[in-house]
């Protein structure tokens, strides 16, 4: 002890503040022991997140690589079926399809990928766009055509639609169309022809029939002249507002009118006369007009659209208006009696065009007389008679007012599956 004396004291005199620090330095250790176990875990998160980003840049990378070899045999495939077409051009170039070892030295792996994904992205707009451009066209030629190219009713992928496409393009630079303008025009020429031949057949039919309601009119004003109830039964023909008909009609007269402008061709664009250009425009807006009509409608014109047949009926001083049909023109009574009178008087009218036999008498058969008041009915009757016509009628239940103006009465008795009339009264002329 006593030598070493001397480094003791030197040692606690240069120590002493050291030692006395070691709680301190202790703390401190502890403290930064724990940021390292912090900075530990975040280095294995960013290492892990960094493995997960390697991994997911791998697998695209991977995707692309495949997506690229996809695409190169697409465009090889495609560059097969559209020879001689720019776009191949444009592929070779891009890529440097003749020379891989260019391609190498020119492009890294992005840029490649970009350029495909870029390619890729042109050609499917261009295929929107083909797409749209058959299916605009697709609308206006049908699928059974003049031009014998396949229209589908539905285009469910590429190869349909640019099949249809080839045979346009084909149609187009072949000039296919030529031949078919003059057969066109021929065809046009003769449809607008027969269309104005039915028409004045038409108008032929129609004028016809104004002449049977003329005497159709006066043959009514003599019946009623035999009915007290009824002051009078008028009747108005009408040609009608037909919307196809009247297009039909306007669209002949137009081309009849203007026929001299059409004398070279209404297919024919090289024509530059302003007259002939504004005539052939408005010829086909009328078409186009005719089309949208019959879309919209039924596609035929029958007779009955060409008129418009009304009646009015005055009862006792009571105007009923003009109206189209006689259903419900007054009660129940009054629309039975005018209904019988009118179809009376066109059965006299049918009747003496069948036969002149002056020994054959006709018979026109009224169910529910029940529904016309026994003074109506009285009128009718008597009417019916001077026509020469036998009288049918039926009704539901007994009516001795009714029954007694009838010379023969049959009772209808149901037998189960059939029905029987018995005679019940018949009185001799």
């Amino acid at each position: 002890i006593e030598k070493s004396k001397n480094f003791v004291i030197v040692y606690i005199s240069e120590y002493r503040d050291a030692i006395q620090d070691i709680p301190n330095k202790q703390k401190c250790l502890d403290e930064n022991s724990a940021a390292k176990l912090e900075l530990e875990k975040e280095l294995q998160v960013v290492t892990q997140k960094y493995q997960k980003s390697v991994e997911n840049l791998q697998e695209q990378r991977q995707k692309y690589k495949e997506a690229g070899q996809d695409l190169e045999k697409f465009l090889t495939d495609y560059t097969k079926k559209i020879e001689n077409r720019p776009i191949e051009k444009n592929i070779e170039n891009a890529l440097s399809l003749q020379n891989d070892e260019v391609a190498t030295e020119r492009y890294n792996i992005k840029e490649i990928v970009d350029e495909i994904v870029s390619l890729y992205s042109d050609i499917t707009t261009a295929q929107e766009l083909i797409r749209a451009s058959v299916l605009e066209c697709s609308k206006a030629i049908q699928e059974d055509n003049i031009f014998k190219i396949d229209i589908e009713s539905d285009y469910i992928d590429s190869k349909s639609y640019l099949k249809t496409a080839k045979d346009l393009i084909g149609y187009v630079q072949q000039n296919k169309i030529a031949p078919l303008k003059e057969a066109l025009l021929e065809l046009f020429k003769s449809s607008i022809n027969s269309i104005k031949k039915e028409l004045d057949i038409f108008d032929e039919a129609l004028f016809d029939i104004e002449s049977e309601v003329t005497t159709l009119r006066n043959t009514i004003n003599k019946a009623v002249d035999s009915f007290v109830v009824i002051d009078s039964i008028k009747v108005r023909f009408e040609n009608s507002n037909h919307s196809i008909l009247n297009m039909i009609k306007d669209l002949s007269s137009f081309y009849h009118e203007n026929n001299d402008k059409f004398l070279t061709g209404i297919f024919n664009f090289e024509i530059n006369e302003s007259e002939t250009i504004k005539a052939k425009e408005k010829l086909y807006e009328k078409i186009d007009e005719l089309i949208d009509l019959l879309k919209s409608s039924k596609e035929y014109v029958e007779l009955e659209d060409g008129f418009v047949l009304e009646f009015k009926v005055i009862e006792k001083g009571n105007d009923l208006k003009w109206r189209q049909t006689l259903n419900d023109i007054g009660s129940n009574g009054t629309s039975t009696l005018v209904k019988s009178i009118i179809n009376i008087a066109m059965l006299q009218m049918v009747s003496k065009n069948v036969s002149s036999a002056k020994n054959l008498i006709s018979h026109c058969i009224l169910d529910e007389i029940g529904t016309i008041s026994t003074d109506y009915f009285r009128e009718l009757k008597d009417f019916v008679n001077r026509s020469g016509f036998a009288f049918l009628n039926g009704m539901p239940t007994e009516d001795d007012m009714l029954i007694s103006m009838y010379p023969t009465i049959y009772i209808g008795q149901n037998r189960g599956n059939y029905s029987q009339m018995i005679l019940a009264s018949k009185v001799e002329a």
